[in-house]
């Protein structure tokens, strides 16, 4: 294959494929052909401007910027070459066939590089949409049935935004779509080359992922049946963790801890973890540098395409309000929560080729009259878009002269933590598009804190039924905190990424006590009032009894006995079959406050709090804290006049101050509790967390303690 920067005589050839083996996906020659069509398949870099070509025979994966490797002072992207509207429109015409897939990658094939490269190369349009329905079948087999199709969109009066529901997309985010189109790239270079061997028999698959993008990755490789490198922080999700490892043989997972040299557990053995601040992102490099791998990952500057898959959520996306017809096709704001960036700038793109016209091309009628305004919204422990554009304009740059320079813009954010784990990326890769997004478009960066992402992602699930986890809510956060924008075009908020802290089944079934949740078979409900207050008793005597926790006897009971009049609120855990394993008990006032100017009546203090040893690793301490100052389900849905929550625990009991904390709980102080001879936390959540976003700052006194 000839491999030609455009505008110079200079040619580059890559290695040829070094050994044999059985197609995964078959590839018949006879059904692929179809005449040759002249459409442009180059690659332009937005680092750089660098153009290469993408011809000739013997086609290789084209990802990643030739010249990264010696101008090291910009950040290299690869993207495909924007098309002119004629031959776009050529495109368009052989893909008209009709085809009862529900997936985008066959709606808007016609948009999307692979088909490009498909029809440039004499592939026939039955064979290509042949290899993506081949592909999203195989997905449906390691995907729990579920393959790709329209995610749902609501469209919210109230908030004037839409929002688009991607945490029940391929692998639980819309990180499938950046993947599956990679995928497709791949394969049809696969069968363009027949006879020749497939790349997956010499090459394998890598990925550098907090979570989410790793799934994804590892989904779409397991159907694909292409062995993959997985790269994960040793923080990761441990359902995330799971979930890798029950994909099956393909699927190999590589912990990579910080501050270590190199890791193991790789098909190539030791590899090292220097030369990136992210040890993922080092392992990563190092196996498609010194391995050859071929990068199956969100990372624009290693896979640039990538980037190019997630339009298809705005092709959908406009589609889907057109059809509605609720408001114009015209949106004021996008608000995306931005980690690596590779969703905000696949959507910043895509809503580029919507105003130009090219969906009008594919889709007639569908075509916007502006770019909205690009609102990045990123976590306060973890910030380094927000600080890079702040850099940009206070230098008076664009993002284009800022992109010579990438050291003084964008450069690893020192110990990132947020609960939106999901974006903990200490560099945005897309940064340099993002800018050129917000810049474009009279946008901003927006930074949020944890309270604020909690209370959306509280908001997500209350209001809009939406199980997104903390990190796909953080565009919501940037919306709520923004204010109400009801006058004018709407805004457009993705929730993405699936809450898995509760487990693979999500429920929240209504009753007369609100809401039950169902979470890795553990329900979770508001007790009635006639429970036996003596089995509660009994139940926390067993089990809560401890070095760090005193039960006595009488003021337990008589707490315990208010449920029957409804001055105590208890919120049960049962494991099938009915068996009680956990609860929280709450009581307005409960002889404990911290006197913060609203009074005994607008306080709840949590009593008791106690889970079944043999039940615990479940995370039925965080779902019962969480449950007790939900929207719905909590104290705050049960008395409209409480206005916080609180506790005190033993400082040394680490185990239920962490459940708290995840719970959304804040700890607001510790003090020498001279009364129990022992130092004592005092955790508060309060219902308006634009008051108190981080736990009480003002001045508290303890009272009657």
């Amino acid at each position: 294959m000839l491999l030609a920067r455009i505008g110079r005589p200079a040619t580059r050839a890559f290695l040829p494929l070094r050994s044999s083996a059985l197609r995964a996906f078959s590839a018949d020659p006879s059904a692929a052909t179809a005449p040759t069509m002249d459409f442009d398949t180059s690659m332009s870099c937005a680092g750089c401007g660098e153009g290469i070509k993408h011809t000739g025979l013997g086609l290789q994966p084209l990802f990643k910027c030739p010249e990264a490797s010696r101008k090291t002072q910009a950040d290299h992207v690869l993207l495909p070459t924007p098309l002119s509207t004629a031959d776009l429109s050529s495109l368009a015409a052989v893909a008209s066939s009709p085809s009862s897939s529900p997936s985008p990658f066959v709606k808007y094939r016609a948009l999307l590089y692979p088909y490009r490269v498909a029809m440039a190369n004499g592939m026939s349009d039955d064979k290509y949409v042949e290899i993506v329905s081949e592909l999203d079948d195989r997905i449906k087999e390691v995907n729990g049935g579920k393959g790709f199709e329209a995610t749902p969109l609501t469209y919210s009066a109230e908030q004037n935004v839409y929002i688009k529901d991607e945490s029940n997309q391929v692998a639980g985010s819309h990180k499938a779509r950046h993947l599956f189109n990679v995928m497709t790239y791949l394969l049809v270079l696969d069968s363009l080359n027949s006879p020749s061997p497939p790349l997956s028999s010499s090459r394998r698959l890598t990925v550098a992922s907090c979570g989410n993008a790793g799934l994804a990755a590892a989904t779409i490789a397991a159907a694909a049946k292409w062995d993959i490198d997985v790269c994960i922080p040793d923080s990761a999700d441990p359902e995330v963790v799971q979930a890798l490892r029950d994909l099956g043989p393909h699927v190999n997972t590589i912990i990579c801890p910080r501050d270590v040299p190199a890791v193991s557990h790789s098909a190539f053995g030791s590899v090292s973890a220097e030369g990136a601040a992210d040890p993922t992102v080092a392992v990563f490099k190092n196996l498609i540098e010194k391995h050859g791998s071929i990068p199956l990952s969100v990372q624009g500057t290693e896979c640039g395409l990538a980037v190019e898959g997630v339009q298809t959520l705005v092709f959908e996306l406009l589609d889907q309000a057109a059809e509605q017809k609720q408001t114009p096709l015209d949106f004021s704001s996008l608000f995306i929560q931005v980690g690596g960036g590779a969703l905000g700038a696949g959507l910043f793109q895509g809503l580029q080729r919507a105003a130009a016209g090219d969906l009008n091309v594919v889709s007639p009628g569908l075509k916007i009259p502006r770019v909205p305004a690009v609102t990045t919204v990123q976590a306060e422990g973890n910030a380094p878009l927000n600080r890079a554009f702040a850099r940009i304009r206070a230098d008076g740059k664009t993002s284009a002269e800022a992109a010579k320079s990438k050291e003084d813009y964008m450069f690893p954010w020192q110990n990132p933590s947020s609960v939106a784990h999901g974006i903990l990326d200490d560099e945005t890769y897309d940064w340099v598009e993002l800018c050129r997004g917000m810049e474009s478009t009279s946008g901003s960066a927006m930074v949020v804190n944890d309270d604020q992402i909690r209370a959306a992602n509280a908001h997500a699930k209350a209001k809009y039924k939406v199980n997104s986890c903390h990190t796909g809510s953080v565009g919501l956060a940037g919306l709520m905190s923004s204010g109400s924008r009801r006058e004018g075009p709407p805004s457009i908020v993705v929730l993405s990424g699936v809450d898995r802290s509760g487990a693979r089944s999500f429920s929240t079934s209504a009753s007369d006590l609100g809401p039950t949740w169902v979470r890795n078979g553990i329900t979770y409900r508001r007790l009635e009032s006639t429970y036996d207050p003596q089995v509660l008793f009994d139940f926390n005597k067993t089990h809560g009894t401890s070095p760090h926790n005193f039960i006595p006897d009488e003021p337990v009971k008589a707490h315990l006995a208010k449920l029957a009049t409804g001055e105590t609120t208890v919120w049960g855990a049962f494991a099938e079959g009915g068996e009680l394993v956990g609860f929280i008990t709450g009581e307005v006032g409960g002889g404990y406050w911290l006197e913060t100017g609203d009074g005994e009546d607008s306080t709840c203090f949590i009593n008791e709090f106690v889970v079944s040893p043999e039940h615990r690793g479940k995370r039925i301490g965080v779902n019962l804290t969480s449950m007790s100052v939900d929207p719905d389900a909590g104290i705050f849905a049960i008395n409209p006049d409480v206005k916080e929550m609180y506790t005190t625990v033993h400082v040394g009991n680490i185990t239920s101050r962490t459940a708290f904390i995840k719970g959304g709980y804040r700890e607001a102080m510790t003090y020498k509790d001279a009364m129990r001879d022992r130092n004592t936390t005092v955790l508060k959540f309060s219902k308006n967390s634009d008051i108190f976003p981080r736990g009480n700052s003002q001045t508290m006194r303890v009272v009657g303690v």
